[in-house]
């Protein structure tokens, strides 16, 4: 992160009365040097760093007030000066003016502000269902992953595939089939801990990485998920099942696409067979083989 958006980000963590008072105080600082240093030095430029902050980290209306009571701050500055070669109306047009251009200054700044805010969450997060994405799930997944292997504690990956999908989106169009993505990822998103990654990692394709999940927690979470999304497809009346890879990992492996892979072969062997099915298999270190369970389950509806 740049230095200057650090600071920013520290400022920003402060309690909201604070940074009013440090906002107020510093245009009361710069209206008084404005006042002191005469027509000989340019001072009141200092208002715009103070509006623009204010903008950045309390929002408009914020930015709205600060650049009100500059402007109140600075027309007492004229009026209390040593009068000037001007009409007296001038002074409250100029401040008039100044407080325009304080506001504009502000609105041109909230929406950089938001348009860097959307910017971040797009390059992290699912536009649609407000999940992780692929990116962001190997990110952070990966920082789960070693710490995981440094405590000698197991990792459970999920992989989640939609069967039938395709045929929603033919009969019903790509809005109902959009619809079904945001059910089931608000579906995974409630069921899941806090310290659990979710992704939407494709078209149809849903990932849970689950820290520090044993292999019965891994079965007891499994089973309530099938219930809500069972549940949440009977509601809404769609020929949706799933087809769900679940790996279990005593030791991790070192990269979690190697992790990802496994459970994504876990659900291709649930596709091939039946669909609308589990397969889960706990891996003993980089052996598959140690302990397997299979549940192959009948239709959801």
């Amino acid at each position: 992160m740049p230095l200057g958006f650090y600071w920013l980000d520290r400022l920003g963590r402060w309690p909201r009365p604070w940074l009013y008072a440090l906002f107020a105080i510093s245009t009361l600082l710069v209206a008084t040097a404005d006042y002191f240093s005469g027509e000989r030095y340019t001072v009141y430029v200092l208002y715009f760093p103070i509006v623009a902050l204010g903008c950045w980290l309390l929002g408009m209306r914020a930015a709205v007030v600060l650049s009100f009571f500059a402007s109140i701050l600075w027309i007492a500055d004229d009026v209390l000066s040593p009068p000037e070669p001007m009409p007296y109306l001038a002074k409250y047009w100029q401040a008039g003016m100044r407080f325009i251009v304080f506001v504009a200054f502000a609105y041109m700044l909230t929406r950089l502000r938001t348009a860097l805010a959307r910017e971040r969450f797009l390059s992290r997060y699912d536009e649609l269902t407000g999940l992780a994405n692929r990116a962001s799930l190997f990110e952070s997944g990966q920082r789960d992953v070693a710490r995981c292997r440094r405590a000698g504690r197991s990792l459970t990956a999920v992989f989640i595939d939609l069967d039938e999908f395709k045929r929603v989106n033919d009969t019903y169009g790509h809005a109902e089939g959009d619809k079904v993505l945001q059910v089931v990822a608000e579906t995974i998103r409630q069921t899941t801990r806090e310290s659990d990654i979710s992704a939407r990692i494709g078209g149809d394709e849903f990932v849970v990485i689950s820290p520090d999940m044993t292999f019965d927690d891994a079965e007891r979470y499994i089973s309530r998920l099938q219930e809500e999304l069972k549940r949440s497809m009977r509601d809404h009346v769609w020929p949706v099942t799933f087809s769900i890879g679940v790996a279990t990992f005593l030791s991790p492996p070192p990269m979690l696409d190697d992790i990802v892979k496994i459970a994504d072969d876990l659900m291709y062997v649930v596709k091939r067979r039946a669909k609308n099915a589990v397969k889960h298999t706990l891996v003993d270190g980089c052996d598959s083989s140690a302990h397997e369970q299979t549940k192959l389950e009948t239709m959801l509806a």
